[in-house]
């Protein structure tokens, strides 16, 4: 009873991410389906997305900001996250404005065998990393996805970027 009583305080994370989700509502639905050409379930589904990153990072917000950097905090996560997922959505389906499906390869494929290349010498774990990376997430909101300390983060990749470095002299050679 306790438990329920403090989740629902205002004071509680929980309950000022869902209120700022609520506040912003109809505008990230709009944003959605403006992002998604009016495709109902695309935009389902990155609204979705756009709530989910938010609920994972939402310890990234300073306590003490004000509703309106809050509101900006937000937007910044949410043109982020329909970044990712447009970009997602081209590279899996071919769908968007950057359909490249019938333009002449310029080499794309050569590039695309030796990034491959250069990825396989890394574990699943640094993969991981990487795409976080690649999907715009800072070393702290990758600390707080993968429950780690910023500064472990950042060495972490530190040492990945060496090994690629490595790697790619090495198959250069």
């Amino acid at each position: 009873m306790d438990r329920e009583k403090n989740i629902d305080s205002p004071m509680a994370p929980e309950s000022q991410c869902a209120e700022l989700l609520k506040r912003n509502r109809e505008r990230l639905l709009v944003f959605c389906a403006n992002a998604c050409k009016s495709n109902v379930d695309e935009a389902n589904d990155l609204f979705q997305d756009i709530t989910y990153s938010v609920w994972k990072l939402w310890g990234t917000v300073d306590d003490n900001a004000s509703d309106d950097e809050k509101d900006r905090w937000l937007m910044a996560k949410a043109r982020t996250v329909r970044y990712n997922f447009l970009r997602y959505k081209r590279l899996r389906w071919g769908s968007g404005d950057l359909d490249v499906s019938d333009t002449p390869d310029n080499g794309q494929q050569e590039i695309r065998e030796q990034i491959d290349e250069l990825l396989s010498c890394l574990t699943p774990d640094e993969r991981e990393l990487i795409e976080l990376i690649l999907k715009d997430y800072n070393a702290n909101e990758i600390a707080i996805l993968k429950d780690l300390k910023a500064s472990t983060v950042r060495k972490r990749l530190e040492r990945i970027y060496k090994k690629m470095y490595n790697y790619s002299k090495k198959i250069n050679s």
